[in-house]
């Protein structure tokens, strides 16, 4: 059971590694996983981000925008909450999703690449 587990969870990426794909020209749709209590006390986000909790996949699943590698996002530890949306969304057949390792603390660490 472990082996089927682990088969299915997503590979976190960095935010260089996001950075060097996007200079390469792949387009990304970020989903933006945090709660409304951290959205509210740190109010950026990623290019054209789409707000989603694990709970709300169902729901907001038409606003991702199909052919696009998703990036998902959030401010907790470990990126719980965006390993939680990205395997929702990989429930839902969605084949390359992947938790920014660091979250938005990352992103906006990197002198290199803005937010909105």
């Amino acid at each position: 059971m472990a082996a089927l587990q682990k088969r299915f969870e997503p590979v976190k990426l960095t935010v260089a590694e996001v950075k060097r794909r996007m200079d390469r020209g792949e387009r990304f749709a970020f989903v933006d996983a945090r709660s409304p209590e951290e959205c509210t006390a740190m109010d950026a986000m990623l290019p054209g981000a789409t707000r989603m909790l694990a709970t709300e996949v169902d729901k907001r699943l038409k606003a991702i925008p199909q052919g696009r590698t998703i990036i998902t996002y959030c401010a907790c530890p470990n990126e719980e909450s965006s390993t939680q949306v990205a395997l929702e969304l990989m429930r839902r057949g969605f084949l390359h999703v992947h938790p920014l390792i660091g979250g938005i603390d990352a992103w906006r660490a990197n002198d290199s690449v803005g937010s909105t």
